[in-house]
């Protein structure tokens, strides 16, 4: 999985849309005695799209 949001966040990045966070939430889970299958969430926008009126 890590290598598809490599290579999803490379796209967004060279389309100019900002990748704001990419969280392991498997790694998160872990810290707190959970088991979670591999899992990561990836934040990304474009601020100048949405702060048009």
């Amino acid at each position: 999985m890590t290598e598809t949001i490599d290579r999803f966040a490379a796209i967004l990045q060279a389309k100019g849309i900002t990748v704001f966070a990419r969280i392991d939430q498997q790694a998160e889970a872990e810290k707190v005695g959970l088991s979670l299958p591999p899992t990561q969430l990836l934040l990304f926008g474009n601020p100048s799209i949405a702060m048009k009126e």
